[in-house]
């Protein structure tokens, strides 16, 4: 089956697979995380690797709930785009992500499995979606569809290759793949 697509609000990453989330309430006119100083930046600034944090989306876009953050760094030689999954590089290097089908650490899915809140330089530090509901509120262009396999169903979801170069979202298959969420319709 080709490559398709899975909306936003049809997604939900399972909590806690980085560690506790710290919660955190940001003022009502900071509804973007991909801006905050310490987004997209050569060194960490005001955050540390390996940092949770957890925020409330509140439905004034998308879906009412908690979203989970991680703070990470993308993998040297790789540029993102926003909303592009990406899994950890390799064995050895935690909180260091690419979107390089070889950075899937098992070829049917890694339960580390993140996902870029915008356009990430190489090499650099930022916060990367990793929990819950879809951030749409927190993380302006967040919303729409998310790139899968053309498999998906609903249930759970892992991280595979897609047919190009690049990692999206799957569906889970034999019992020793690990899963990242769950989608609540067909891509």
């Amino acid at each position: 089956m080709a490559d398709s697509t899975i909306d936003s609000e049809r997604l939900w990453l399972i909590p806690g697979r980085f560690g506790s989330a710290r919660t955190m309430s940001l003022p009502e006119d900071h509804n973007t995380l991909a801006s905050s100083p310490t987004h997209n930046v050569v060194a960490p600034v005001e955050a540390r690797i390996g940092d949770v944090i957890g925020v409330y989306n509140t439905g004034a876009t998308g879906i009412k709930g908690y979203s989970e953050f991680v703070y990470g760094r993308m993998s040297a030689d790789i540029t993102a785009a926003a909303k592009q999954v990406c899994c950890q590089e390799a064995v050895g290097v935690p909180f260091t992500f690419s979107n390089a089908k070889a950075s899937v650490l098992d070829s049917s899915g890694d339960p580390r499995a993140v996902i870029t809140i915008s356009a990430m330089t190489d090499d650099y530090y930022g916060w990367f979606w990793c929990g819950g509901v879809c951030p749409e509120f927190m993380v302006s262009g967040m919303g729409g569809t998310y790139a899968t396999d053309g498999n998906v169903e609903i249930g759970p979801i892992a991280s595979v290759g897609l047919s190009g170069t690049g990692i999206g979202l799957g569906p889970v298959s034999g019992d020793t793949v690990a899963f990242c969420g769950f989608a609540e319709a067909a891509d």
